[in-house]
């Protein structure tokens, strides 16, 4: 693991890189969750393993600081990964996202467009609105989501990993680790979204596009749209929203053919 200050914000951006064959994949995780456990089968797989890597914590979650000063917008999220890539020196480099990541990694493509070559989209929030998760938080307020809600939504997050989801016995231990104010304005960004929306962003992007559903989770109303406009719609079998962790095999299959559009 590595970190990048950023002075403006006196806070540490967290990111781990694998070496590899170049292009570098960087991939970008979702709503307060850490990039290593969220894509550690696609790192350790025989062919997307032997590219080279960049995961990255966003702010306020995984091993990422959470500055007070920082806006947790999807604007900022994505010029905080700028930063990073410029940093690193990167450049057109396939970007991997979830959910969360997927809104981020739009909008980074959107306003540089010289750091991406092709975008792998898993189930990314598109429209403002946010998700269900997302949904649930920005209806409380800060105060009360840092005083109860966050509290009480990691307490649901390992009860229902408990119960036998594996998704959520992976995430709830990754969200117990989160910021709570960073959790909070991240999804309150997401729910606000981004002009033009994160749809309009990608229908307009020329770069190869490709988007990941899990099977379980049922068609989106948009998916003509999208696959009528270049878009790539692949689908991992027997797994919902969680699908890295459902069905581990099945997503590395749709990043590696997504990855190799």
């Amino acid at each position: 693991m590595d970190a990048l200050y950023l002075s403006e914000l006196q806070a540490f951006l967290r990111y781990t890189v694998v070496p590899g064959r170049e292009p570098a994949l960087v991939y970008l995780t979702g709503l307060g969750l850490a990039a290593a456990g969220t894509y550690d089968r696609c790192i350790g797989d025989s062919t997307l393993g032997a590219r080279r890597a960049v995961l990255v914590d966003f702010l306020g979650a995984g091993f990422s600081d959470a500055p007070e000063a920082f806006s947790y917008t999807l604007e900022d999220h994505a010029r905080s990964v700028a930063i990073l890539l410029d940093h690193l020196g990167l450049r057109a480099s396939p970007i991997v996202a979830y959910s969360f990541g997927g809104a981020v990694a739009v909008t980074l493509a959107a306003t540089r467009s010289d750091l991406a070559a092709s975008l792998v989209l898993a189930e990314p929030n598109l429209d403002p609105g946010g998700g269900f998760l997302s949904r649930r938080i920005a209806a409380q307020s800060e105060a009360e989501f840092r005083t109860r809600g966050f509290s009480e939504l990691v307490g649901e997050s390992i009860a229902k990993g408990r119960s036998g989801s594996q998704a959520w016995a992976i995430t709830s231990g990754m969200l117990q680790v989160a910021s709570a104010h960073g959790l909070y304005r991240s999804a309150v960004g997401l729910v606000k979204g981004t002009r033009p929306t994160m749809r309009e962003r990608l229908l307009r992007l020329s770069i190869p596009r490709t988007l990941i559903r899990g099977e379980a989770s049922g068609p989106n109303p948009h998916e003509d749209e999208l696959e009528a406009r270049g878009v790539q719609l692949l689908f991992v079998p027997r797994a919902a929203h969680g699908m890295m962790w459902e069905n581990p095999d099945g997503f590395v299959a749709a990043v590696t053919a997504g990855v190799g559009r």
